[in-house]
């Protein structure tokens, strides 16, 4: 695959390219990872916060076309957004799904800032 950014790249994605979104993950899942592990500080829930947080990116994957949206921005953003819905008892399954229907606020900006 020709050497294409995150929005050309989620663009084919969205068009049934899943070597599109298989690049885009491998690129960006050490960022994701380890924004959540610094928040949790706890190995398995940072990978469930990540695995949920490229569910969330592929969920909404047409949203993406405007460019004003930036990914590195919308994954490091969602971090925080799923990690508000963890919770490891076995008791209240479903969380994932709130989490992955959640949306941020109308307005928010997701360009990275690199906190």
């Amino acid at each position: 695959m020709q050497t294409m950014d995150d929005m050309a790249l989620l663009r084919e994605y969205a068009c049934h390219s899943e070597a599109a979104f298989e690049e885009l993950v491998r690129r960006r899942i050490g960022l994701v990872y380890s924004a959540a592990l610094r928040q949790v500080r706890e190995p398995l829930q940072a990978e469930e916060i990540t695995q949920a947080v490229f569910i969330i990116l592929a969920q909404k994957a047409r949203c993406f076309f405007d460019d004003a949206k930036n990914v590195v921005g919308f994954v490091d953003g969602h971090v925080s957004y799923v990690k508000i819905f963890w919770n490891p008892s076995p008791v209240q399954p479903g969380v994932w799904a709130v989490a992955i229907q959640y949306d941020p606020p109308a307005g928010y900006d997701y360009q990275w800032s690199g906190n």
